[in-house]
């Protein structure tokens, strides 16, 4: 109770603060008193505090998405370059006014990853932030993008106010205690969601410091997507599919599996959404209607069997036609019986052959079309 009222004295703190400054703006701009130079500065104060109190709003929204286990990707191949271009220019303005250095540097060598745009510049957007805030004016912030050991890394290192020993083992916890670092003010909520969304991606988040006065290092490792199948030089006699329009929902606990059938699915020109849990795929479904559920069924609490009857009821209430594919585990033979009852539309053996997973969500699109009155 003592965390949970702590929580929302801060959070009325947050909200408080930026409308107790743009209203006292608005006031003397009301009065007309400012010259036309100190309305352009009150202006431009009153937009820094409104995008401050949206940032807080946004804040909570995601944490309860994350709570919820609402916090869907909708994947695509991603520039990780890009990315991070996009965020330091949005955010270069306020570097400025803090006189920051903000140093960019990135591998021509690395590769795409399987992710979602919008989250992963959440993250990069939060890391960037969250050392803005702590490096006093003067200071240094790096922005390293790279390739370790395999996989993409986001390094993010500032030269601000430094971690104590003692915080770094909480940092990265939705803890309504304020404070990824001391006196920092704000809700704690931002390196929680970005821990979130980097293992949601199959990757992780970690931070280390040499204590107070001594900066910070923050770094996020993501898989690198594979790429697609080659063509072969010899034509195949029957190539895969396209997958055009095909909206396709993947799920599976396992991230190397997930991201390397979900690249598979766009290369082939579908729509995909992945998720980890049978819980997180229902909380999905409920929103945003798909076409093929591919799951994988080897789990063994018989979580995937269940997600697909679930999932086959939801559609059935909406009066929609979804196809159901199990992925079985190598070495465990499929349940038929239980297959039959929940209404599975074909299995496939993991590790998952690209062609044969085309193919096989390609019939079942045309199915669960077919059975809309779609043509095609």
């Amino acid at each position: 109770m003592q965390a949970q009222n702590e929580f929302l004295m801060t959070v009325s703190h947050e909200l408080r603060t930026p409308l107790s400054a743009i209203r006292g703006y608005a006031q003397m701009v009301a009065k007309g008193a400012l010259t036309d130079q100190a309305k352009v500065h009150t202006l431009a104060a009153i937009e820094r505090h409104a995008v401050a109190q949206t940032q807080v709003i946004d804040d909570l929204f995601e944490a309860s998405r994350s709570v919820g286990g609402r916090l869907r990707l909708a994947v695509q191949h991603v520039d990780l370059d890009n990315v991070l271009r996009s965020v330091a220019e949005a955010l270069r303005p306020a570097i400025e006014a803090r006189r920051l250095r903000l140093e960019l540097y990135t591998d021509d060598s690395l590769g795409r990853v399987i992710g979602d745009p919008e989250r992963l510049r959440q993250v990069a957007w939060h890391l960037i932030s969250n050392a803005m805030k702590f490096t006093p004016e003067g200071g240094r912030i790096d922005v390293e993008l790279g390739v370790d050991a395999g996989a993409a890394q986001i390094v993010v290192r500032d030269t601000g106010a430094g971690i104590a020993a003692e915080i770094l083992p909480r940092l990265f916890r939705r803890d309504p205690h304020r404070g990824s670092r001391p006196e920092s003010g704000g809700l704690g909520l931002g390196l929680a969601l970005v821990r979130h969304i980097a293992e949601l991606h199959g990757g992780s988040v970690s931070a280390w410091s040499n204590g107070p006065g001594t900066g910070a290092t923050f770094r996020v490792r993501l898989p690198i997507a594979r790429p697609a199948p080659s063509a072969s030089a010899v034509p195949a006699p029957n190539p895969p599919p396209r997958l055009e329009g095909v909206r396709i929902l993947v799920v599976d606990e396992r991230a190397e599996a997930r991201g390397t059938m979900a690249s598979v699915l766009l290369s082939a020109g579908a729509s995909v959404v992945t998720a980890v849990s049978a819980d997180d795929a229902l909380a999905l479904l409920r929103d945003d209607s798909r076409e093929v559920l591919v799951v994988n069924t080897g789990t063994r609490d018989g979580a995937g069997y269940w997600l697909a009857r679930e999932a086959l009821a939801i559609a059935l209430n909406r009066g929609e036609r979804l196809a159901v594919i199990a992925v079985v585990p190598p070495g465990q033979a499929q349940d038929r019986d239980r297959s039959l009852d929940v209404g599975i539309d074909r299995h496939l053996a993991s590790p998952v052959d690209p062609a044969d997973l085309v193919r096989a969500v390609a019939d079942a699109g045309r199915a669960a079309r077919f059975a809309r009155g779609e043509a095609g």
